[in-house]
């Protein structure tokens, strides 16, 4: 937090500078900074003001590039608070502006921004659409970061609508740009979403390297969430490969099983605790009640069952109250019936 207050104090101090000479052009960037450091921090009511004051400021000289980046801003802010039909409505503005100024770099994204709210929403075709107008834009002016950010979402909507073949294709564009050396979120999330997709294709072991590949590099990771939740993906991998590996052997062993269950069951509560985030909380409670349905389906008995799904329920439904028609609905409805795939 010192160094987010120092960033504050410095962005203060210019602020009343850019008063004093009347720079109002530099007054509105510096006030979009201030809100950039309220949002990240969770702050979105204070960020909310800092936005409104920019976009006044770039209004009253016209500056139409700042009116579009303030209009992006509130669709953030508006989308975390899951007004989705407000935050679409910045997000349109900020597309009209950008593309009257033919701003391709910005247009991209407006059409990322977009494409992640229809994606939070569950309305993944329409997605599709805009990552797609997305990562054709980014790739036509060499935009590396938004190339990787397309190609990364493009391959997580797909997978949820169960078009596979389209999401390895995706993902695999997205592999062949990152290197090792390469070690951003995009690349952490990239590994992760191969490796839930390796996982609906029953390719245990090559999951296994792609969940490892985001632990092992935990150190570069800023997101101690993310990589709680590949140890938490891991368990998961662990007690499927074993059922798969059992099934093909033809063999059925109790004691490893109720052992290796229990040892998962465990672990990923453990790692539950250290979470932070609303939303990997859930999704870590939604792995707990996996791993003890397949727990149930080996003839394998787990004590807190009936409280781990209670839990989970709780959470998912607490979610939804932010951001409902999400992917979290499908996990609910999974949780409640009891039916994984």
């Amino acid at each position: 937090m010192g160094l987010i207050k120092k960033s504050l104090s410095s962005y203060f101090t210019s602020q009343k500078i850019f008063e004093e000479i009347g720079d109002r052009s530099q007054l509105g960037i510096t006030l979009g900074n201030i809100g950039n450091i309220h949002f990240v921090t969770q702050n979105s009511d204070l960020a909310n003001i800092y936005y409104n004051k920019q976009l006044n400021i770039f209004k009253s000289i016209n500056k139409l590039s700042g009116i579009a980046t303030s209009y992006g801003s509130l669709g953030r802010i508006f989308a975390s608070k899951g007004d989705y039909k407000r935050a679409l409505e910045y997000y349109r503005k900020q597309y009209h502006i950008n593309r009257l100024l033919k701003i391709e770099d910005s247009i991209s994204t407006s059409f990322g921004n977009i494409g992640k709210l229809y994606f939070d929403i569950g309305k993944y075709k329409k997605s599709i659409n805009y990552f797609t107008k997305q990562y054709k834009i980014s790739l036509s002016i060499s935009k590396k970061d938004e190339i990787l950010s397309s190609l990364l979402n493009l391959g997580g909507a797909n997978t949820l609508i169960n078009n596979y073949k389209e999401a390895i294709k995706f993902y695999d564009k997205a592999l062949s740009l990152i290197k090792n050396n390469v070690m951003n979120l995009d690349a952490f999330n990239l590994y992760l979403n191969y490796c839930e997709l390796l996982i609906k294709l029953k390719q245990y072991k090559k999951a296994f390297i792609y969940c490892n590949k985001v632990i092992s590099l935990k150190k570069h990771c800023s997101d101690v969430d993310l990589i709680l939740i590949a140890k938490i993906i891991f368990q998961k991998i662990k007690i499927l490969h074993l059922l798969n590996t059992l099934n093909l052997q033809k063999r059925y062993e109790s004691k490893e099983l109720n052992y290796n269950f229990t040892n998962a069951i465990d672990k990923v509560e453990f790692y539950s605790k250290k979470l932070s985030g609303e939303e990997y909380i859930a999704d870590a409670y939604y792995v707990l009640n996996e791993i003890v349905y397949y727990a149930k389906m080996s003839n394998i008995r787990v004590k807190k069952e009936l409280e781990i799904k209670k839990k989970a329920i709780d959470l998912h439904k607490e979610l939804l109250l932010r951001i409902p028609n999400s992917i979290y609905k499908l996990q609910l409805k999974a949780i409640i019936e009891d039916k994984f795939s």
